[in-house]
């Protein structure tokens, strides 16, 4: 077996990220596999797992290639917001840099919302994931507070796979 490093650059404190938006959107679904929303916010099996993107066509359609597949029981779908896009009943929300100054400026968090970005600065915003670039990989660091401000359960797994923000006594099931 052949493996093949890929190099990740940052273009700048707010750009993207240099990561293939398919590695992204696979992160993304994963993350979603380890936290548990509440009961009122996704009460059954029959609701769906909605995706919401104020993101890029490219990453918007990868994320779109996981559309009717499940996740915990539920169906995913994929929503994409455009610049002024309404985010009620979406259960993740992912914001681009190019989307994000206009989404603080008008969005409340909003109860079991996983906010998901990748730039310098979103987890003080108020996201709850975001994507970095360690060396030449991909990161992601979480804000346990801002993830029960939401009402959202992390599960250790992910917690012990990421750069911890606040106390993660706090925000994530053992």
């Amino acid at each position: 077996m052949v493996l093949v490093a890929l190099p990740l650059t940052v273009r700048s404190a707010v750009a993207e990220i240099d990561a293939p938006d398919k590695l992204k959107a696979a992160y993304i679904l994963s993350f979603a596999k380890l936290i548990s929303w509440p009961q009122d916010v996704l009460p059954s099996k029959n609701a769906n797992l909605v995706f919401c993107a104020a993101a890029t066509e490219s990453l918007t359609n990868e994320l779109r290639n996981h559309s009717g597949k499940t996740i915990q029981g539920h169906r995913v779908q994929i929503v994409a917001l455009g610049k002024h896009g309404d985010s009620l009943g979406c259960h993740i929300v992912y914001i681009d840099p190019q989307h994000s100054f206009r989404w603080f400026e008008r969005v409340e968090r909003i109860k079991g919302q996983l906010w998901v970005g990748e730039e310098e600065g979103f987890i003080n915003k108020g996201g709850v994931i975001n994507f970095y670039i360690d060396g030449e990989k991909l990161r992601f660091e979480i804000s346990v507070e801002h993830a029960k401000d939401s009402s959202l359960d992390i599960s250790s797994r992910l917690l012990n796979l990421a750069k911890i923000v606040g106390d993660i006594e706090e925000g994530g099931k053992q």
